[in-house]
């Protein structure tokens, strides 16, 4: 995600975190973009994750996408997670992320059952009670749409931690010029 992008959802973090006690709201460092979620993995196996990480930028050219519209997974009356969508009208994003799926399940890892939706998650439900007026205002809040550009993919570790996840890059990869 590009810098103008982490502040927009930055801003939104921070005016909306002080009303809603029931919601453990991402960083906006932390902010992201997944194309694939791999698990628990050996350190062994990082030249490998590496190689198919390179595949799957092949042929993508750079793009952007625009970060539009807010929801939660599963819906807003009984919400896990509460995200900002992705729109991609070019379609590389679903393109790059069908490569990413065909080149990790080359190398064993399970495909996703479930349809990818393009989004970055802005918060987390930490109890599910008492959190309906917050969700309304996430909803209800402005946010202009940001453009992003997207130059490369990386290969993210995540650490959790009490104050939340950490995430460090092990590998990036540019896409093509």
């Amino acid at each position: 995600i590009s810098e103008a992008g982490r502040e927009a959802v930055g801003r939104l973090i921070s005016e909306l975190r002080p009303k809603a006690d029931g919601l453990r709201w991402v960083r906006p460092e932390s902010l992201h973009l997944t194309l694939k979620f791999l698990g628990e993995v050996s350190e062994e196996k990082l030249p490998e994750l590496a190689e198919a990480l390179r595949q799957s930028a092949e042929g993508i050219p750079p793009f952007d996408y625009t970060l539009v519209g807010k929801g939660c997974f599963p819906n807003c009356r009984r919400p896990r997670v509460l995200w900002i969508g992705v729109e991609n009208p070019g379609r590389e994003i679903f393109h790059l992320q069908r490569q990413v799926e065909d080149a990790f399940e080359a190398i064993g890892f399970q495909r996703e059952n479930r349809e990818f939706t393009a989004h970055l998650t802005v918060a987390r439900v930490k109890r599910p009670f008492g959190i309906e007026d917050a969700v309304h205002a996430f909803r209800e809040f402005p946010l202009e749409p940001e453009t992003v550009h997207v130059t490369e993919i990386r290969l993210m570790r995540s650490v959790l931690k009490p104050g939340g996840a950490e995430y460090s890059v092990l590998h990036a990869v540019p896409l093509a010029p």
